[in-house]
């Protein structure tokens, strides 16, 4: 008879992202992994194809819990500014919790157009969207999609290399948003 262990899925999703996170994706053996969980390596392989597989499904998972917090973010009470800051200061709490787990999809085994799609599915896109209801876009929009690639391409930079300055930066990063909002009133409902 199968052993039954309670809730294994989270359970290497968690020591998966820290294992990432600690020791960088060409560094994670899924061997090694099933023993720190104490499942046989089989059984990690009924879950995910290989680490690949598990690299973007602890990617998602993570940017499926912070979209989660953005969303409350978003749908809750307060200004267009307070609700921007609060975005942005959530964004830039995430990042740096991540570590750079983002970039290690450059490891895969994948063309960098998979990459880019990847990334665009899975992070670019649901941010789009919840900027899109912050904001009261009519859909996509080239002032939404700016605002989105600018805050994924320079708030994780800024935290890494000037991190002592995340306030600063994080209200550089807002007013520049709130002028291009300004700028494009027609993309506006």
């Amino acid at each position: 008879m199968p052993k039954i262990i309670e809730d294994l899925k989270n359970r290497i999703l968690t020591a998966a992202e820290e294992a990432f996170v600690e020791k960088g994706f060409e560094q994670v053996d899924m061997r090694s992994l099933a023993g720190e969980l104490g499942i046989a390596v089989g059984t990690l392989y009924n879950y995910y194809r290989g680490k690949g597989d598990l690299y973007l499904a602890v990617l998602v998972n993570s940017w499926e819990k912070t979209f989660s917090s953005l969303i409350r973010i978003s749908r809750g009470s307060g200004t267009r500014d307070e609700k921007l800051t609060a975005l942005l200061r959530t964004l830039a709490q995430d990042i740096t919790q991540r570590r750079g787990l983002g970039e290690q999809v450059q490891y895969l085994r994948i063309s960098k157009e998979e990459q880019r799609s990847i990334l665009e599915s899975s992070i670019m896109a649901p941010l789009s969207e919840i900027l899109q209801e912050t904001f009261s876009f009519r859909g996509e929009s080239a002032c939404l999609k700016g605002c989105t690639v600018m805050i994924m391409t320079q708030l994780p930079h800024l935290i890494r290399y000037k991190s002592n300055e995340l306030e600063e930066h994080i209200d550089f990063v807002k007013k520049t948003i709130l002028f291009w909002l300004e700028e494009n009133p027609n993309d506006r409902r």
